[in-house]
Protein backbone atom coordinates (compact mmCIF):
# COMPACT_ATOMS: atom_id res chain seq x y z
CA UNK A 1 0.00 0.00 0.00
CA UNK A 2 2.82 2.43 0.81
CA UNK A 3 4.32 1.83 -2.62
CA UNK A 4 1.01 2.67 -4.27
CA UNK A 5 0.63 5.85 -2.19
CA UNK A 6 4.16 6.98 -2.94
CA UNK A 7 3.44 6.87 -6.70
CA UNK A 8 0.45 9.18 -6.62
CA UNK A 9 0.91 12.42 -8.51
CA UNK A 10 -1.11 14.55 -6.11
CA UNK A 11 -0.11 15.60 -2.62
CA UNK A 12 -3.07 14.05 -0.77
CA UNK A 13 -0.84 11.04 -0.08
CA UNK A 14 1.50 13.17 2.08
CA UNK A 15 -0.70 13.34 5.22
CA UNK A 16 -1.71 9.69 4.72
CA UNK A 17 1.95 8.63 4.61
CA UNK A 18 2.72 10.79 7.65
CA UNK A 19 -0.12 9.08 9.51
CA UNK A 20 0.99 5.57 8.49
CA UNK A 21 4.69 6.24 9.13
CA UNK A 22 4.97 9.10 11.65
CA UNK A 23 8.79 8.97 11.80
CA UNK A 24 9.31 8.92 8.02
CA UNK A 25 10.52 12.04 6.23
CA UNK A 26 8.24 12.79 3.27
CA UNK A 27 9.64 14.36 0.10
CA UNK A 28 7.02 15.55 -2.41
CA UNK A 29 7.96 16.02 -6.07
CA UNK A 30 5.56 18.58 -7.56
CA UNK A 31 5.15 18.54 -11.33
CA UNK A 32 2.50 21.27 -11.46
CA UNK A 33 -0.29 22.34 -9.09
CA UNK A 34 -3.38 20.28 -9.83
CA UNK A 35 -5.58 23.24 -8.96
CA UNK A 36 -4.38 25.01 -12.10
CA UNK A 37 -5.17 22.09 -14.38
CA UNK A 38 -8.91 22.37 -13.83
CA UNK A 39 -10.79 24.87 -16.00
CA UNK A 40 -12.63 27.55 -14.05
CA UNK A 41 -15.58 29.61 -15.03
CA UNK A 42 -18.76 29.63 -13.05
CA UNK A 43 -19.07 30.42 -9.37
CA UNK A 44 -20.43 26.89 -8.90
CA UNK A 45 -17.25 25.35 -10.33
CA UNK A 46 -15.14 27.65 -8.13
CA UNK A 47 -17.18 26.61 -5.09
CA UNK A 48 -16.80 22.94 -6.02
CA UNK A 49 -13.02 23.24 -6.50
CA UNK A 50 -12.34 25.29 -3.33
CA UNK A 51 -12.01 22.34 -0.91
CA UNK A 52 -9.83 20.39 -3.35
CA UNK A 53 -7.54 23.38 -3.90
CA UNK A 54 -7.26 23.96 -0.15
CA UNK A 55 -6.49 20.28 0.52
CA UNK A 56 -3.82 20.32 -2.18
CA UNK A 57 -2.10 23.34 -0.64
CA UNK A 58 -2.26 22.02 2.92
CA UNK A 59 -1.11 18.53 1.98
CA UNK A 60 1.76 19.86 -0.14
CA UNK A 61 2.88 22.02 2.78
CA UNK A 62 2.76 18.95 5.04
CA UNK A 63 5.75 17.39 3.27
CA UNK A 64 9.12 17.69 4.98
CA UNK A 65 10.68 18.65 1.67
CA UNK A 66 9.31 19.84 -1.66
CA UNK A 67 10.95 19.36 -5.04
CA UNK A 68 9.74 20.80 -8.34
CA UNK A 69 10.68 19.89 -11.90
CA UNK A 70 11.78 23.36 -13.08
CA UNK A 71 12.31 26.99 -12.09
CA UNK A 72 9.08 27.75 -13.95
CA UNK A 73 7.15 25.31 -11.75
CA UNK A 74 8.82 26.75 -8.65
CA UNK A 75 7.46 30.16 -9.61
CA UNK A 76 4.00 28.75 -10.25
CA UNK A 77 4.04 26.94 -6.90
CA UNK A 78 5.01 30.20 -5.18
CA UNK A 79 2.13 32.05 -6.83
CA UNK A 80 -0.42 29.29 -6.24
CA UNK A 81 0.41 28.08 -2.73
CA UNK A 82 0.63 31.30 -0.76
CA UNK A 83 1.00 29.43 2.54
CA UNK A 84 4.40 28.17 1.32
CA UNK A 85 5.87 31.67 1.05
CA UNK A 86 7.90 31.24 4.25
CA UNK A 87 9.28 27.90 2.99
CA UNK A 88 9.94 28.95 -0.59
CA UNK A 89 13.71 28.94 -0.09
CA UNK A 90 13.41 25.25 0.85
CA UNK A 91 11.73 24.32 -2.44
CA UNK A 92 14.42 22.85 -4.68
CA UNK A 93 14.49 22.17 -8.41
CA UNK A 94 15.24 18.59 -9.47
CA UNK A 95 15.17 18.36 -13.23
CA UNK A 96 13.73 15.12 -14.64
CA UNK A 97 16.37 12.81 -16.00
CA UNK A 98 16.54 12.02 -19.69
CA UNK A 99 17.69 8.92 -21.53
CA UNK A 100 21.02 10.15 -22.90
CA UNK A 101 21.53 6.85 -24.70
CA UNK A 102 18.74 7.82 -27.09
CA UNK A 103 20.80 10.74 -28.44
CA UNK A 104 23.62 10.27 -30.96
CA UNK A 105 27.13 10.44 -29.53
CA UNK A 106 29.22 13.43 -30.67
Amino acid sequence: MLTMLSRLQVSICVPILKFLRPNAKILFYCHFPDSLLSARGSWLKNLYRAPFDWIEEVSTAAAHGILVNSDFTKGIVAETFTSLQSRLSEVQVLYPCIDVASFPAE
